[in-house]
């Protein structure tokens, strides 16, 4: 299901994508599908969670810890950046407020926190992280609204980044 959402996604919008096309691209029973994600902003929620816990985790120990987060920011946000219609949907199917989405949403959000804190290394002050968390997702919004592209966040979270922390190794 995650994936044929992918495929119908690439041709076309959030706006037309509906439960029974994906049913049918991933060849299971509607009934089957909905029996998982109760609705199509879950069903996108759970394509962005995967996205997410499928990228490597990679933090270079030689690099200063401003350096590491900085570096793991970029790669969360370039997972949408090749992705436009993903993550159009991402951006829409998230904001719900649904209890379904509510749960992925933060299980999306322990996800990316979880590689906030590993950048960080250990004993780092877990407000750290959070404030980390909330500024990353406040550039998720930004490119979602098209104020930047997925690309550009990368910048604005360096900078971002070396404020929260202080430019502290």
């Amino acid at each position: 299901m995650l994936a044929a959402t992918v495929e119908l996604l690439r041709e076309s919008s959030y706006a037309d994508l509906e439960m029974r096309s994906i049913a049918e691209r991933a060849h299971v029973p509607r009934i089957s599908g909905t029996a998982y994600f109760p609705s199509k902003s879950a069903l996108i929620g759970e394509v962005y969670l995967r996205l997410l816990r499928d990228a490597p985790l990679i933090v270079d120990v030689d690099q200063s810890v401003p350096a590491r987060v900085t570096a793991q920011l970029r790669d969360l946000a370039a997972l949408l950046a090749d992705e436009p219609e993903v993550a159009a949907a991402c951006s829409i199917a998230l904001m719900g407020n649904e209890p379904s989405v509510r749960v992925v949403r933060e299980q999306i959000g322990a996800e990316v926190n979880r590689r906030i804190r590993a950048a960080l290394g250990w004993g780092a002050w877990p407000e750290v992280a959070d404030a980390l968390q909330l500024g990353f997702f406040g550039a998720l919004v930004q490119a979602g609204s098209g104020f930047l592209n997925y690309r550009e966040i990368g910048n604005e979270l360096e900078s971002f980044v070396y404020l929260v922390l202080g430019g502290a190794d």
